[in-house]
């Protein structure tokens, strides 16, 4: 049996000595691009459809891949042949299990890497020398589909193709895999890192980067001081929000209680052993303490009509910080500020601008009260994306699967590099989108509700 390898669509040989691998890439601003490519290869000159729609590389020999928003739309060609007289095409017996793909790699410094799949995401693996002619186990693999070519040209062009039946292989390239190939941030570190560690470490990195921006300081006013702000703002009509007044009371505490828990913890430290000593003598943590334990801004308790301070109701409540996360009992006592309106917007700002200077001073880490099944620490893992320095470049690899056993069949030569365009490329095609403007004939007005 004749050894099977990958050449250059059969269609652009030209009599020449066909490259090994060097498959090819199409682009088709169509967006019925399958039928569109189908009926060029079924025509009588399927080589002049490849050499208008091969896609041309920019000044650095690069192929930019827009997306399909843009109207485009990408193929790659191959044809899979014997390594005899003549190249016939290799049959593929799809009935033993035999396959074609193609994979995508990135190109590094230090070579390629080859994206293995991991749940819905996946990571780059750095491959040796002697993997690039490999799939790696767990690589993402990509369909390629055979298609029957006879060309009848005019005009002679290939002793290889014309008045010759032959069989090329093509495949979707998917383009809108752009932000899937970026990776994420949890992708990049070891598996066993800490949750607490990844998360700490990220918004240290995002701090450092942006003097203006801070995360625990940021948390408190978009989770617990706005809803609070607009609990106690008299323009505030109650009616128009989602629950009752002791609902709102109550997972306003529950917030700033988790809140102090997760994002200062030796504040809640303090509050925890109902005095300052935890603090270590830190001015501006020890200001937010007292004001939180402060009797002028405390609260009424149903349960025994007694009034107690911010801090006294946080440590009651403790048991009860896993109700923001949907979880645990509720508390019997109720508890708000009805009797006396100590709490006042006035009052807010104030707690806020303690908080600002306290988180200042916070030396602790944050903390995950769920761990590893935190859901900030899940969100980071699993979708925040590391900003890129520069624009990714990609190639392909054909491949040839007969026996899961055995090595697949590799093709030789890479196609040519590309990236990937962003959604909002300025030089991106533009698309054409015809909007029409609606019928005013009262004819067509009375198909509508009045």
């Amino acid at each position: 049996m004749a050894a099977p390898e990958w050449k250059e669509p059969s269609l652009v040989w030209n009599g020449a000595t066909p490259q090994p691998g060097l498959a090819r890439i199409l682009e088709i601003r169509n967006d019925a691009f399958i039928p569109h490519f189908l009926d060029g290869m079924a025509g009588a000159d399927p080589a002049s459809y490849f050499q208008t729609h091969e896609a041309v590389p920019d000044d650095d020999d690069t192929l930019r891949l827009y997306q399909p928003l843009h109207g485009c739309f990408y193929l790659l060609t191959a044809s899979l042949v014997c390594r005899q007289l003549g190249l016939p095409d290799k049959a593929i017996d799809r009935a033993s299990g035999e396959s074609v793909f193609f994979v995508i790699r990135r190109l590094t410094a230090d070579g390629e890497e080859a994206w293995v799949e991991n749940g819905n995401g996946g990571s780059w693996k750095q491959l040796a020398a002697a993997e690039r002619l490999t799939v790696v186990a767990g690589e993402e693999r990509l369909p390629l589909h055979p298609v029957q070519i006879l060309p009848q040209p005019e005009t002679p062009y290939s002793v290889f193709t014309d008045f010759v039946a032959r069989e090329i292989h093509y495949g979707y390239i998917p383009t809108g895999y752009r932000e899937k190939y970026r990776e994420t941030r949890g992708s990049l570190i070891p598996e066993d890192t800490p949750a607490q560690t990844l998360v700490n470490d990220l918004i240290a990195e995002a701090e450092a980067e942006d003097s203006a921006f801070n995360f625990r300081a940021g948390t408190f006013r978009s989770r617990v001081l706005a809803m609070w702000q607009r609990l106690v703002d008299p323009n505030t009509p109650f009616n128009t929000m989602a629950t009752d007044e002791a609902e709102q009371w109550l997972y306003v505490l529950l917030e700033l209680g988790d809140y102090l828990q997760s994002y200062l913890p030796t504040v809640w430290s303090a509050i925890e052993a109902d005095s300052p000593a935890p603090l270590g003598g830190e001015s501006a943590l020890v200001a937010l303490f007292e004001r939180l334990n402060d009797p002028a801004i405390s609260l009424d308790v149903e349960e025994d009509g007694a009034r107690i301070p911010l801090g006294t109701a946080l440590r009651h409540l403790a048991p009860h910080f896993d109700l923001v996360r949907g979880e645990g009992s509720r508390p019997a006592a109720t508890y708000g500020n009805t009797d006396d309106e100590n709490i006042d917007l006035v009052t807010l700002a104030d707690l806020g601008t303690l908080v600002d200077a306290a988180v200042e001073q916070e030396s602790a880490p944050i903390q995950l009260p769920d761990g590893e099944s935190s859901e900030l620490a899940l969100l980071v893992r699993s979708q925040v994306q590391p900003r890129p320095t520069t624009e990714a470049r990609y190639q392909i690899r054909t491949a040839y699967e007969y026996d899961p056993h055995c090595p697949c069949v590799v093709s030789e030569l890479p196609s040519r590099a590309f990236t990937f365009a962003g959604l909002m490329a300025p030089e991106a095609p533009a698309r054409m989108i015809r909007i029409e403007a609606p019928s005013i004939k009262p004819g067509d007005l009375r198909r509508y509700a009045r």
